[in-house]
């Protein structure tokens, strides 16, 4: 449990690699954010299902937020001091 009390943010993660990671995020104990197009809801349910917590799933992240070709800033203050980004 080398992540845990950690928030992890894994973008493309509803299928292929960017799902191994965040499956393995969440098998360390991180809390895992899914940000894909596509729907990320049975990787959310794997990493549930193993134990571990998965606040989620964003679909078209940028889009949710207005902000069409640019990511959005991510700071400590949102998501905690000690967190980790997957930028697949």
């Amino acid at each position: 449990m080398r992540l845990k009390n950690k928030v992890a943010i894994v973008a493309g993660a509803a299928r292929g690699i960017g799902a191994v990671f965040a499956k393995g995020f969440g098998k360390e104990g991180a809390k895992v954010v899914i940000g894909d197009i596509s729907d990320g809801k049975k990787i959310v349910d794997a990493i549930e299902k193993a134990g571990g917590k998965a606040p989620g799933a964003i679909q078209k992240i940028l889009d949710c937020l207005g902000l069409p070709s640019k990511p959005p800033p991510i700071s400590p203050a949102v998501l905690g001091r000690d967190s980790a980004e997957c930028p697949n």
